[in-house]
């Protein structure tokens, strides 16, 4: 501690004023040779908005003259100097006021030795907020150290005493347990900061146990920030932190870069469209995204360009209807997108068929070929009544020749049709 290793110059006098101030200690009666002493004290405290009642009164009652000509000018001293002289002084007091009730010590003994010792943290809460039990040990050594007959224990002015239990981190106490803020001392958390230490991310989960997490603040992260909710380094709190080619949004509820939030973030010409559940640039989100005329569609679903989703997208005559499962144009579906002259639809080849039956052929050509679904003048010789044609050739029409013997010389029977041609 600092104001240890002052204890043997100005820190004395200061230390005994403050103490007889706040704890009411007294190590002498007034004497005219400490009015200007007290008087430097007491500005000084005020200086640095440390104002004590009585200050002067208690200041001259705690000392003798020959301590008052002994001791340096307070004004030396830097206001951090004078506040942690002041916690000491009111922890050495608030210590030693306690002391008769944890046992037979002696208060005036033990605020001499507290001083001389110099402890090395300075709380008053602490006092309250531990048992006698943990007090003893601490109340001894300075009463030791505070009694002229056995005053020599060991300790040196200046010296740091030992803790006793108090703490000034988690580290310094057993796991889980934190160090209070408050009180200095080591058990259950109420915060975060009672976790705190030098070494690993702690916080105070919900059973008032340290925990080990990640992180607890940024410091802890190397490459991004730390997300307080869940204790995870996260890549961004902002979209300026996301400057990856497949990542230029940040998510900030789980402070991932991704690829979009929304259509701006997708400035990529095939994929303009940002998907929001998957928080990925995709082809389309509506029919505006997709401009060819090959694909008009969006896929809603698949988030793609396709042919089509129904029959206004299918605009070329030849293809007028769409499949919908398979998203393309085809020349039916059913027999409403046939035309006249092939009025039936193949459901099975998505192609518009002449016939299914004869009925649906004409009186020219009445016989309906259920393999090839065109109608036909014919299907036995028995059906060509016309007797310069008596034929029924592959073509299913009445023909000349079956072969070429039917046909004159230098001819040759064509025997789809049954015509006969030059040879």
């Amino acid at each position: 501690m600092a104001w240890a290793n002052w204890i043997g110059g100005a820190w004395t006098g200061v230390l005994f004023g403050v103490v007889a101030s706040v704890g009411g200690c007294s190590s002498s009666s007034a004497d005219s040779s400490c009015p200007s002493y007290c008087d430097n004290l007491c500005s000084s405290l005020e200086a640095c908005e440390l104002e004590l009642s009585d200050c002067r009164s208690s200041c001259e009652s705690g000392l003798t003259p020959q301590a008052c000509k002994a001791q340096s000018a307070p004004d030396r001293l830097t206001c951090a100097e004078l506040t942690e002289t002041v916690a000491c002084a009111e922890y050495c007091s608030s210590l030693c006021d306690r002391a008769p009730s944890c046992g037979s010590f002696d208060a005036g003994a033990c605020v001499t030795g507290c001083l001389k010792v110099g402890p090395s943290i300075c709380n008053a809460a602490s006092v309250v907020a531990r048992s006698c039990d943990q007090l003893k040990p601490e109340l001894r050594l300075y009463e030791s150290v505070g009694t002229p007959s056995d005053g020599d224990s060991g300790y040196s002015a200046g010296l740091p005493g030992p803790r006793f239990g108090l703490c000034l981190e988690a580290d310094d106490c057993e796991e889980p347990l934190g160090c209070s803020q408050e009180t200095n001392t080591c058990g259950p958390c109420k915060s975060d900061a009672d976790c705190a230490g030098p070494y690993g991310a702690l916080i105070c989960n919900g059973k008032q146990e340290c925990e080990e997490v990640q992180c607890s603040s940024d410091d802890d992260c190397l490459l991004g920030p730390c997300n307080t909710q869940t204790h995870e380094c996260g890549e961004c709190r902002e979209d300026s932190d996301c400057t990856s080619l497949f990542g230029g949004a940040c998510d900030t509820e789980t402070m991932k870069c991704v690829e979009c939030k929304r259509d701006s973030d997708c400035d990529r010409g095939f994929n303009p469209s940002c998907d929001v559940a998957q928080q990925k640039c995709v082809e389309c989100g509506e029919d505006a995204h997709c401009t060819s005329s090959f694909a008009p569609a969006c896929d809603t679903k698949t988030r793609q360009c396709v042919e089509c989703k129904e029959d206004a997208h299918c605009t070329q005559s030849y293809a007028p209807a769409c499949d919908s499962a398979r998203q393309e144009c085809v020349q039916c579906l059913k027999d409403v997108h046939c035309p006249q002259e092939s009025p039936r639809c193949d459901t099975e080849t998505r192609t518009c068929r002449e016939c299914d039956r004869n009925a649906d052929c004409s009186e020219d050509r009445p016989h309906c070929d259920t393999a090839t679904q065109s109608c036909e003048a014919c299907e036995t010789d028995a059906d060509c009544a016309d007797h310069a044609k008596p034929f029924c050739t592959e073509s299913g029409a009445c023909g000349d020749c079956q072969n070429s013997d039917g046909c004159a010389q230098n001819e040759v029977c064509d025997t789809y049709d049954g015509t006969c041609l030059p040879t």
